[in-house]
């Protein structure tokens, strides 16, 4: 991908290498511009937005996370409700459990909480594929607007309130950060 190449195309990729899962009308002329449906968890923001301005209450914010959570058959394990709590709370988090164990859904949460609290997230692998694939599944339930790449060749959405880097990227921010001093 191009640092000239839109969100929106992004999110037409997405649809293109997961048929069925935004699936477009297939009856519409294609001349048509037609708009994919917005994914769940922009949709939880913008009722969390809708309800509480841009200062929701951390409870509201773990419900809706929670809610979202249930809808799609994938309850909160017990480590993971405390994460969401600690990401609400501000604090780092550290997760160290086995495979399968849940991780993705507590990025997820922590991703969910810093949004809903105005905050940029970002997500970081230490392979530009890795960093690739996760940025397509955040697409999936954040929407391509929200979900922004940035890797040593490339930047696509850059100023998107979620960020997939790489681990060297975020790195030099960090470092760009402290030369000058924000």
């Amino acid at each position: 991908m191009s640092a000239s190449e839109s969100p929106q195309h992004a999110q037409s990729e997405f649809a293109a290498q997961h048929p069925g899962s935004t699936s477009l009308p297939t009856d519409a002329p294609s001349h048509q511009s037609r708009e994919l449906p917005k994914p769940p968890l922009n949709l939880a923001l913008d009722r969390l937005e809708d309800a509480h301005g841009y200062t929701p209450p951390e409870d509201a914010v773990y419900e809706e996370f929670v809610a979202w959570a249930e809808s799609t058959n994938r309850p909160l394990y017990p480590h993971q409700e405390e994460a969401l709590l600690g990401a609400l709370e501000g604090d780092h988090l550290i997760v160290s459990t086995p495979t399968g164990s849940g991780k993705s859904m507590v990025a997820l949460a922590a991703i969910f909480a810093g949004l809903a609290l105005g905050k940029t997230a970002y997500y970081t692998a230490p392979l530009k594929a890795l960093v690739s694939e996760k940025f397509f599944e955040l697409i999936a339930v954040f929407g391509a607007e929200n979900v922004g790449m940035v890797t040593g060749d490339s930047s696509l959405n850059g100023q998107a309130p979620i960020i997939c880097a790489t681990a060297e990227i975020v790195a030099k921010f960090g470092k760009n950060e402290k030369d000058t001093g924000s």
